[in-house]
């Protein structure tokens, strides 16, 4: 077959193919003539039917892995870790740490430490003192001191003193007062049937522990030189022991 016959060919066969496109379908209805509609209006409705068919497929795996890290807005990381660590002891260690904010990190703390202790300390020992100790030896003493003061002179030549006095132990302190420009004495204690000599002029003060029996006599009496006019004051403090 040569070129021409082949081109003839081609050419019949576009054209048939043409002729069938150009006719028209015996159910078109398009270009046909329809009643007037009651209410005519200018809208027209175009409706466009989408299907979506979402095909999903599940397949059985052995491992399925759940991630809870959740990454939020303006957020770098989100840590959440709760560790509870219980054992036979009664101690639990609860850590709760977020890393939350506008930050890149923030660490957010809460430990709880419970400690329950199962020792109770009682003390059960106490001191009493069971000794007592009383004093029955009672001792008084009788502090009150007599006062007495007499004076020797040319017309008063000694000092004579009766005590209404129970018979003890007394402390007895004389005291001597020379007038002005005046030689000093010496003078005699008689206690009873004790006597003691008193120089003035070494001391004005004379001090004496004794024994007094009731209704003592006290005497105090010159020496050389002799009063004649020249006086001196004699004070006694009487004290019972």
């Amino acid at each position: 077959m040569n070129g021409t016959a082949r081109f003839l060919i081609i050419g019949f066969v576009l054209a048939v193919v043409f002729s069938l496109t150009q006719c028209a379908d015996p159910l078109d209805i398009t270009n046909q003539p329809v009643q007037p509609h009651p209410y005519p209006s200018d809208t027209t409705y175009v409706v466009d039917t989408i299907y979506v068919i979402d095909t999903v497929t599940q397949t059985h795996f052995d491992t399925t892995l759940v991630i809870d890290t959740v990454l939020h807005t303006e957020i770098d990381t989100v840590m959440i870790v709760d560790t509870v660590t219980q054992n036979h002891y009664d101690t639990t260690y609860v850590v709760d740490t977020i890393h939350h904010g506008r930050v890149d990190t923030l660490f957010i703390i809460d430990t709880v430490i419970v400690t329950n202790p199962d020792t109770v300390s009682i003390i059960d020992t106490v001191y009493q003192t069971d000794t007592l100790t009383v004093v029955d030896t009672v001792i008084v003493t009788n502090d009150t001191t007599l006062q007495m003061c007499g004076r020797i002179e040319s017309c008063q030549k000694e000092i004579v003193w009766l005590l209404f006095n129970p018979a003890g132990n007394y402390q007895l302190s004389f005291a001597a007062y020379i007038e002005k420009d005046q030689p000093p004495q010496s003078l005699t204690v008689q206690i009873g049937e004790s006597a003691y000599t008193w120089n003035t002029a070494d001391s004005t003060t004379f001090t004496l522990d004794s024994w007094l029996d009731s209704r003592a006599t006290i005497t105090i009496t010159s020496l050389k030189p002799p009063a004649r006019g020249h006086a001196v004051y004699v004070c006694l403090n009487m004290t019972r022991y």
